[in-house]
């Protein structure tokens, strides 16, 4: 017998018996079953009675712990070393932060007005106050057309948190199809009214055609820089008045020709097109041009541009080709004597290089008769076309190769030990004796010899001197007879942030004599666009 009451004992076996029973159960069994589940109710509401009031407990216990919790928190924020930051640190780290979330990333901005002020104030009181007294926060606004009037109050607030300051501006009409949602005037009078302030204007998409008969013959007193992500024509007319314009960056193959603002223009980034397009009648009225980038409009296009037209640029002093197919064959018909800084790019669509393409860089540099002292190749060549460049280039003194980033089977890398040998201060004929400045992008490390550009380093480090040779009709020959002491090298490796090789321990040996060297990582997300430090800066 078993029992679950102290008073009431049931035979569970005898039970069972019953119900199997063809006669039933007795009366007086029956009568004991009921007075034993009258026990287990009772018992059960017992039970359910103390688990609820443990529950209870449980409950109270944790709203406790959660107190507990919250002020544990507050006292470890309170003793965090960003709360001993004083007020003028902390506003310049807000100032990167909100310049690190610029809208200048990616193809387009974004359309909408930037929550980084916003959110940065929403953390606590006092970053609250430093945001809304820091004037530079609220200098950069995307204003997209298609929201209409509802934008104007966020627009008032960042005109009057910034203070009169001068202004970053993303004009975005994003509406599809084009003229689908008018434009309404009270925002065009409101961008209007403080066309003083703007500093650096982007359009994007069909915006600048909504706002040029309100712009016509304002003035912009303080516009630097023009940016169009359009895809028609883009037209300068409303910038005649702007007399501090000097840069202009468009996706577009065509901006309407206007002497006014071009002569003014030092620094262009403009498309070329395989159907021709208006590149030289843009580059005729640039006569102050000083920075140039050209790059593929179509990239798809396997037709290379073809034009008896050329250019001469007498105050280009640096050059950017960035090529997925035919921009290269632009520099047929480019004349730039006071060239010293070119940049050579292939695009992700690495392009099928030829012998004509490859003669296009030089025939160039000797048309010209510049002397280039800076060199960027990202470049789908072999080390021999790198070397042959080179050798052209006597009064190099900073040069950055950088590998084609994911390259398909077979493609050649430059980055070998015939160029690290061909570069090697104690070969019989080193390349540019002028070298002082040294970035290797490197992306294939199991084709890239460490000790072969230890050795080519260490090579290079020492005193020495260049002795000028040759006549007044050929003023760049030099006869080396020491090369350069080389002061800056810089190695990006795929996947390798640290000096972790033997190879390297002679560089930094020389590290600890003032050379300066650095290993830094190379993402494989996608390809970084290098530049080198300012050598002679780090050396002073």
């Amino acid at each position: 017998m078993s029992s679950n009451s102290p008073s009431i004992n049931i035979d569970m076996d005898a039970v069972r018996g019953y119900m199997r029973s063809a006669s039933g159960i007795p009366e007086q069994p029956l009568s004991e079953i009921r007075a034993f589940l009258r026990s287990l109710d009772q018992r059960a509401q017992v039970y359910d009675d103390h688990m609820a009031r443990l529950q209870s407990q449980i409950s109270l216990l944790r709203t406790h712990r959660e107190a507990v919790d919250k002020k544990r928190r507050s006292l470890r924020a309170a003793l965090a070393p960003i709360q001993f930051l004083p007020n003028s640190l902390l506003t310049r780290i807000f100032r990167f932060v909100t310049d690190d979330t610029s809208y200048t990333h990616g193809s387009s901005p974004r359309p909408r007005l930037s929550p980084v002020p916003f959110r940065l104030a929403s953390v606590c009181s006092r970053w609250q106050s430093l945001c809304l007294s820091c004037a530079d926060l609220w200098t950069e606004l995307v204003i997209n057309l298609t929201r209409g009037p509802r934008i104007l109050p966020v627009l008032d607030w960042y005109l009057e948190r910034s203070q009169k300051r001068p202004l970053t501006l993303h004009i975005v009409y994003d509406a599809m199809p084009i003229g689908s949602v008018l434009v309404d005037h009270t925002v065009i009078e409101k961008l209007a009214s403080f066309t003083s302030r703007w500093q650096h204007v982007t359009f994007t998409g069909p915006a600048l055609p909504f706002l040029v008969p309100r712009l016509q013959g304002l003035d912009f007193p303080i516009v630097e820089s023009l940016k169009f992500n359009v895809g028609f024509w883009a037209d300068l007319g409303p910038f005649v008045r702007a007399p501090n314009l000097l840069k202009i960056m468009t996706q577009n193959q065509n901006i309407r020709p206007n002497q006014a603002v071009l002569r003014q223009i030092t620094n262009l980034t403009y498309p070329t097109s395989s159907q021709g397009g208006n590149l030289h009648d843009i580059l005729a009225l640039c006569s102050n041009l000083d920075s140039l980038k050209i790059m593929d409009y179509d990239k798809e296009s396997a037709v290379s541009p073809h034009s008896t037209r050329s250019s001469i640029l007498p105050t280009l002093t640096s050059l950017w080709v960035h090529s997925e197919n035919y921009s290269f064959a632009l520099l047929r018909s480019l004349s730039t004597p006071a060239l010293t800084s070119l940049r050579l790019q292939h695009g992700q669509f690495i392009p099928q290089v030829n012998v004509n393409t490859i003669s296009y860089i030089p025939d160039c540099l000797d048309r010209s008769g510049c002397s280039l002292t800076k060199l960027t190749i990202t470049l789908a060549w072999t080390d021999n076309q790198v070397i042959a460049l080179l050798q052209r280039l006597p009064k190099l003194e900073e040069l950055v190769i950088q590998e084609i980033y994911d390259q398909t089977p077979g493609q050649p890398s430059p980055l070998t030990d015939k160029l690290m040998n061909s570069l090697h201060g104690l070969s019989p004929l080193p390349i540019i004796p002028c070298l002082r400045a040294l970035g290797l992008m490197v992306y294939n490390r199991d084709k890239f010899n460490t000790k072969s550009f230890a050795d080519m380093v260490v090579s290079r480090w020492h005193p020495g001197k260049l002795e000028e040779a040759g006549t007044a009709d050929d003023p760049i020959t030099i006869k080396p007879t020491y090369v350069a002491c080389i002061r800056l090298v810089q190695l990006g490796l795929l996947g390798q942030s640290s000096i972790k090789d033997e190879e390297h321990l002679p560089l930094i040996h020389l590290r600890k004599m003032g050379l300066h060297f650095n290993v830094f990582n190379m993402t494989s997300s996608e390809p970084v666009y290098y530049s080198l430090p300012a050598w002679k800066d780090l050396v002073q």
